[in-house]
């Protein structure tokens, strides 16, 4: 989801909201008259030449490899050419930008996150040395939820928070709120992890702490209205809300409420498209999900729209599980494949939303250590995430985290659902620019699709290792390693 962060949305608190951008605004323009930046180079940009130095560094080109052109060089991010030859240097590095060793050139991979030394001209890069970052070295933490058991027993693995997460003999396993064994976790348990990856890719975890989601009767749902009925839109509505109502249009709605995030929005008239939409959109629910009886507080009613919205290219969402998709933004997507990719992220942010009910248990609140992980610490009803917004410095590593967070799991409820997660990051491929042009060929890979592809190249096997299609072609089966 293209969501970047946090504007106060309740309606009573507009001035809020607006002195909150303000405060945004004021931000940043103290930044600028100070000189300061954001102090990091981004993937794919260069890093900038010291004015001061007798000899300008060597051009820096980084970002997640997207092709490999055997054998003479790769692309990174979709448009940047790098060419090697015989005097090229490979070496691994780690998330602490530390060399660890050479390299050969069999370690340039699709999805491997790579620095490139050398000469730059225009849109190419001939590479000096390759530096290639050691995932096995990486430690990996977090906080997740659990949405499928892979293998049971006394050694289980879990799909957690995306990861296939390994609990062997020598885990710290540690257990809340009512439960006892390895066996009591199910899908929905909640977990916190410590661990690193295995040469095949696995997430072994060191360090396991699980917790039970929510529990208990919620209120009672009306379902007529969605997603799972078959008539899940009155024939006369024209409009709906951030909840989810319908409007026919000619009610009360006041013109200050309509767009934005949280606004209402003109419902697609292709009935085609909302059926496909709704099809698709339920299919990568995960299943645990899908079998909580109606009034489990843990359930998600999730609904799924088309809606006439041209300014927005991705899905989006105020309230949890009611997930909206610009028409515009669904005809520009290729195929099933990539359609899933955006309303997998738009349940995997309904999923992330729970996070702010689960920490509030009394079993998670006893613990320091989850509440170090978790990436969800707002209130969803005072906040709404707003694309591309400026945001302070400090919250950056967490939207970065979030969306990550986003990516994995949207690629497991894919799989999960049949459908090919090697398509997911030409989705996001196709959604970045504001009007896409006939060549496709040379859009740029953004930072989350570069992301999922180091996912994928990791967990999910593939016959091919080719650069995923750009005509939408599906994979031949790909399953978790």
């Amino acid at each position: 989801m293209g969501y970047t962060w946090l504007i106060s949305m309740r309606s009573k608190s507009l001035t809020r909201g607006i002195l909150r951008l303000a405060g945004t605004i004021a931000f940043l323009v103290f930044l600028l008259s100070t000189g300061l930046g954001w102090g990091a180079v981004t993937p794919g940009q260069e890093a900038a030449p010291s004015a001061t130095a007798q000899e300008q560094p060597k051009r820096i080109a980084e970002g997640y490899v997207t092709a490999l052109s055997p054998p003479d060089g790769f692309t990174i991010n979709g448009n940047l050419n790098v060419t090697t030859g015989a005097a090229t240097h490979y070496e691994w590095f780690n998330h602490n930008d530390i060399k660890l060793g050479d390299a050969t050139q069999d370690a340039v991979q699709i999805g491997a996150h790579v620095k490139v030394l050398g000469a730059k001209a225009k849109e190419a890069v001939t590479a000096e040395t390759v530096r290639i970052q050691d995932e096995a070295d990486r430690k990996i933490h977090g906080f997740g939820l659990v949405d499928k058991v892979i293998a049971p027993g006394p050694e289980p693995v879990f799909r957690a928070d995306g990861f296939l997460l390994h609990i062997e003999p020598n885990t710290e396993v540690i257990f809340a709120g009512g439960l006892k064994t390895v066996d009591d976790v199910n899908p929905g348990t909640w977990m916190r992890y410590e661990g690193k990856r295995d040469k095949a890719g696995n997430l072994i975890a060191a360090r396991a702490e699980f917790a039970p989601g929510i529990s208990g009767a919620a209120k009672a749902v009306d379902i007529s209205q969605s997603s799972m009925a078959p008539d899940a839109i009155p024939a006369n509505a024209k409009i709906i809300d951030s909840n989810g109502n319908f409007e026919d249009g000619h009610g009360k709605v006041r013109i200050s409420d309509s767009r934005g995030w949280c606004g209402w929005h003109r419902l697609a008239t292709d009935q085609a498209m909302q059926e496909r939409v709704r099809r698709v959109g339920m299919s990568v629910v995960p299943a645990f999900q899908r079998q909580l009886a109606s009034n489990d507080a843990a359930r998600i009613h999730f609904r799924f729209y088309a809606v006439d919205e041209p300014e927005i290219h991705t899905e989006f969402l105020c309230k949890e599980g009611v997930i909206l998709v610009p028409l515009q933004l669904a005809g520009r997507l290729q195929n099933d494949d990539e359609l899933a990719t955006v309303l997998a992220d738009g349940v995997a942010f309904s999923l992330q939303l729970q996070e702010t009910k689960v920490i509030h248990s009394a079993a998670l609140r006893k613990s320091a250590a989850i509440a170090e992980d978790v990436l969800v610490v707002y209130d969803p009803l005072d906040f709404v995430v707003v694309d591309k917004m400026i945001v302070p410095i400090a919250l950056r590593g967490v939207i970065e985290r979030a969306e990550e967070q986003r990516g994995r799991m949207a690629l497991a409820f894919m799989q999960g659902a049949g459908y090919d997660p090697w398509q997911a990051p030409e989705a996001w491929r196709l959604l970045s620019p504001k009007k896409l042009p006939t060549d496709t060929s040379h859009l740029k890979y953004p930072n989350r699709a570069g992301y999922q592809l180091a996912i994928l190249n990791l967990q999910y096997a593939r016959d091919s290792a080719a650069k995923p299609d750009p005509n939408g072609a599906k994979a031949n089966a790909p399953q978790p390693k």
